[in-house]
């Protein structure tokens, strides 16, 4: 009985942080795709854009209905795993764009996007930190595709930026591990 209650605070916890921070994820994701533009073209940036506000929104959705789970007998395991699905499908698409359109952006925005996600990365383990599991799932699809664009960049400093990515990885997943057992 204890460890189910625990479960569900950390569950609802996760909820609750992931909710707060959907509108300023909104909000970062309508200037990246502006930015992107000149260099991936109009119709490539609008497309991400429009796809991480949707899958933002939607996650939104998911997220508040799960809160509503957990009130309900039985619902805990639905809750999790709409958090989990949801949390996913939005890393995969964080990371999808790096990974396709890295080599088409001007050297600043490669830049300028390497830190975004490093800040979105970290700032998620405020909502999934207490999931160690997810949130290293979370930290491959995101960081990962990071990875992947720096590697088909093709620049002579694109091996020393895809193993700061890949170490900044490993250092976030073992601060989340301390994060889950406070």
């Amino acid at each position: 009985m204890v460890r189910e209650e625990l479960e569900q605070q950390r569950v609802a916890f996760g909820l609750e942080q992931g909710i707060s921070a959907a509108r300023p994820g909104i909000l970062a994701t309508l200037l990246l795709p502006s930015a992107a533009a000149p260099g991936t073209g109009v119709a490539m940036a609008a497309t991400w854009g429009l796809m991480m506000i949707a899958v933002l929104l939607l996650r939104l959705r998911v997220l508040r209905a799960a809160m509503g789970l957990l009130q309900q007998a039985g619902g805990l395991q639905r809750a999790r795993q709409d958090f989990t699905v949801s949390s996913l499908v939005l890393a995969f698409t964080l990371g999808a764009f790096p990974a396709i359109a890295f080599p088409a952006l001007p050297a600043e925005l490669r830049m300028a996007l390497t830190v975004f996600l490093c800040c979105w990365t970290c700032a998620a383990m405020a909502s999934l930190g207490v999931s160690p599991r997810l949130y290293t799932g979370y930290l491959v699809l995101v960081l990962g595709g990071l990875a992947i664009g720096w590697a088909r960049a093709d620049l002579p400093q694109a091996p020393s930026m895809v193993a700061a990515i890949l170490l900044y990885l490993v250092v976030l997943r073992s601060f989340s591990r301390n994060f889950n057992r406070r």
